[in-house]
């Protein structure tokens, strides 16, 4: 479960952009994340299984482990929902700014997509679901 600590640094920088906040969300997240694993070690062995014949006293400990990776990956679907609605949100800006300017018009395609963004980013559960799994690189 170690892995988690590589990762959560570009997490807060994504969310709280660089300077002082990166280093208080580093902080807060250090903190918050680091007191649960004080006592990891002692949960481990009490999930340990022990007697005759048992060949896998520590399986308990790895279903306990891979639950909450589920858990933990579940819990950052909504950061992604946040974060492709905000590459949507900007999109759309970008062609709607370019459409009132009317310069040059929009193509086909361009319009497609600015009625796909403008359809997605309204608030509904369904609408919400989909940005969370939208198949997108973000």
């Amino acid at each position: 479960m170690g892995i988690n600590w590589v990762n959560f640094t570009p997490l807060i920088a994504d969310v709280l952009g660089g300077g002082p906040e990166l280093v208080a969300g580093v902080a807060f997240v250090t903190v918050t994340g680091g007191v649960p694993l004080i006592p990891a070690e002692i949960m481990a062995l009490k999930l340990k299984r022990t007697g005759d014949g048992v060949d896998k006293p520590f399986l308990w400990c790895q279903v306990f482990v891979a639950l909450c990776c589920v858990v933990g990956g579940g819990a950052l679907l909504p950061f992604r929902e946040w974060k492709i609605g905000r590459m949507f949100t900007g999109r759309r800006r970008i062609l709607q700014t370019k459409l009132d300017k009317g310069e040059e018009p929009l193509t086909e395609i361009e319009l497609k997509r600015l009625e796909r963004y403008n359809r997605l980013l309204k608030p509904s559960l369904g609408n919400y679901v989909i940005r969370m799994l939208y198949p997108i690189k973000a």
